[in-house]
């Protein structure tokens, strides 16, 4: 069974790395992947390559609609005439039922991987792409979320997909385990010491993240209190407790408890 996955880029977001995971996890045997990016390789081609699956990328521009560039995701459809189109995220959901349909694809699913989306801090195109998909959703042959607020949600919306299927986000526990040498020496890099406690938070700085409210959780601890240093960098104030954020940069801010504060680092889109 030939599924072609259809998906705007393939950056450091959760759902690219899911769509990582799952094309690369067995079950060779019954289904061959291939992955379309309608823009480039982003940060997981080279896991993609060297899983041995088929990376297609587009070259699409994300502020400019190219005509040719959808022409030719329906030649390639054309050609590769796949068993199922698999789509990732709204852009892609939009682009590649319509195009897929052109191409006379008769399977099509949906990948729908949020739930309440505060849309005035995205573009005109998103906003535009939901609603579109709402008054189309009767006609995809199924929609997949990852959570059952986010088919909720869409169901709220006005989406009547005829059939949903809920698959939660799968992790490797080979992989993300306890690691006593990675601990170590991820806190020195740090500088954080061995009895510190730390509460971490790893993701792309984006307002569906909502970091900020995160970083102030320290107003509601039992020990909150105004604090006296000036908002004007996020610093820790104790070894008690320290709030560590990962992989971007976030606003000027600051502690309002003595004891529970937040440092900021980026990470690199590798593996750590």
């Amino acid at each position: 069974m030939k599924i072609i996955h259809i998906i705007t880029g393939l950056g450091g977001g959760g759902a690219e790395k899911m769509l990582v995971r799952l094309v690369t996890s067995g079950h060779r045997d019954r289904f061959e992947h291939v992955v379309v990016s309608l823009t480039d390789e982003g940060v997981h081609g080279a896991a993609l390559h060297a899983g041995g699956i088929r990376l297609i990328t587009l070259g699409m521009n994300r502020s400019v609609t190219d005509i040719r560039r959808i022409f030719r995701l329906r030649g390639l459809l054309l050609q590769e005439q796949p068993d199922l189109i698999q789509t990732w995220l709204y852009h892609s959901d939009l682009l590649g039922f319509v195009v897929g349909k052109l191409a006379g694809i008769a399977t099509i699913g949906w990948n729908i991987r949020c739930s309440d989306m505060e849309l005035q801090h995205y573009g005109f195109l998103t906003r535009v792409s939901r609603r579109i998909l709402a008054l189309l959703s009767p006609l995809v042959s199924f929609a997949i979320v990852n959570s059952a607020a986010g088919r909720d949600f869409h169901v709220n919306l006005g989406f009547r997909c005829r059939r949903w299927e809920w698959i939660s986000n799968g992790f490797d526990l080979t992989d993300l385990r306890p690691d006593p040498d990675a601990r170590t020496a991820v806190r020195a890099e740090l500088g954080v010491s061995a009895d510190t406690h730390v509460i971490g938070m790893l993701a792309r700085f984006n307002k569906q993240k909502d970091q900020p409210v995160w970083t102030s959780s320290g107003r509601m601890t039992p020990c909150a209190r105004p604090s006296s240093r000036p908002a004007s960098r996020i610093e820790s104030t104790s070894s008690d407790f320290d709030l560590m954020c990962g992989e971007f940069s976030l606003p000027a801010t600051s502690s309002r408890c003595p004891r529970l504060s937040a440092r900021v680092f980026r990470m690199s889109s590798g593996k750590r």
